[in-house]
């Protein structure tokens, strides 16, 4: 009994080891109402945790805008890629009167198990923006990343310091460094609205932002991304989603939990049937 009682554990380890896979749902399923959440992408490579410290996952803001169920986090849908994810939305649309806005900031940690996490690659899906004749419309992106510790507070806005780079250490609670990568794309004069909205210097920044850490080699990131969309005086900004995607040292480190795994169980029913028949 004891021998059935041990395989029965090791069967269970094995499931909590290799984590459930990340589905694609609503961002409300993932914000699970403030309590942890992980899944996995890969084949169990890399493991994704939703508040998994004391900060909110999610936070949403609209401002005048013509739809303000767009920041719900039940409105908005986690689509799961090949270890990446977007968050995606048909409601990521602000066109409306002199001054719309709308954002939203998500939070969540990285767990790439013993192999680095190389590369986070931040991007837009079907991003259009347009003037209008004399409006301006404005998308833009933000991902924060910490190495080697966690984030203890949240931005109250984009960060505009740097565009693109290190921000240092101690940045937002976050014991280790810091780095900002920064997408942005559009239309019309940004003039207007610059000081109002504290942007960074938009200069050299495109639609989409690859921040390296191959120097860093870290195996945890904290991450923090935000998007805000802007229209202003018939100006229009709109996109599907703002999306991650992000690149492993080494694709398939859960293949040696699954191996270790096969192994105690092959080993255990060996046992048993060494015991069955003595």
């Amino acid at each position: 009994m004891n021998y059935l009682k041990s395989a029965g554990m090791l069967i269970v380890g094995c499931a909590l080891a290799h984590g459930a896979p990340c589905v694609t749902a609503p961002l409300s399923s993932y914000v699970n109402n403030g309590n942890f959440f992980s899944c996995t992408e890969g084949n169990g490579a890399l493991t994704i945790q939703f508040n998994q410290s004391t900060l909110p996952s999610y936070a949403g803001l609209s401002l005048l805008s013509g739809n303000n169920s767009s920041v719900l986090p039940a409105n908005i849908n986690v689509v799961v890629g090949n270890l990446g994810l977007a968050f995606d939305s048909n409601d990521f649309v602000e066109n409306t009167g002199l001054l719309s806005s709308q954002a939203e900031l998500v939070q969540f940690f990285l767990d790439g198990g013993a192999n680095p996490i190389s590369d986070v690659l931040l991007s837009f899906d079907s991003l259009s923006v347009a003037a209008n004749g004399l409006g301006t419309g404005l998308a833009i992106g933000q991902e924060l990343l910490c190495l080697g510790g966690s984030f203890t507070t949240l931005p109250t806005g984009l960060v505009t310091s740097v565009a693109n780079g290190v921000l240092g250490t101690g940045n937002f609670g976050c014991s280790g460094t810091v780095l900002v990568g920064t997408a942005a794309v559009s239309s019309g004069p940004l003039g207007v609205i610059t000081s109002a909205l504290a942007l960074p210097n938009l200069s050299g920044v495109t639609d989409h932002a690859d921040i390296l850490l191959g120097s860093y080699n870290p195996t945890q990131v904290d991450v923090i991304k935000m998007q805000a969309l802007v229209s202003v005086t018939g100006g229009s900004a709109s996109d599907d989603g703002f999306a991650n995607s992000y690149t492993l040292a080494t694709p398939e480190p859960a293949s040696a939990t699954f191996l270790l795994c096969g192994c105690l169980l092959f080993g255990t029913a060996a046992i048993l049937r060494r015991r069955a028949t003595s």
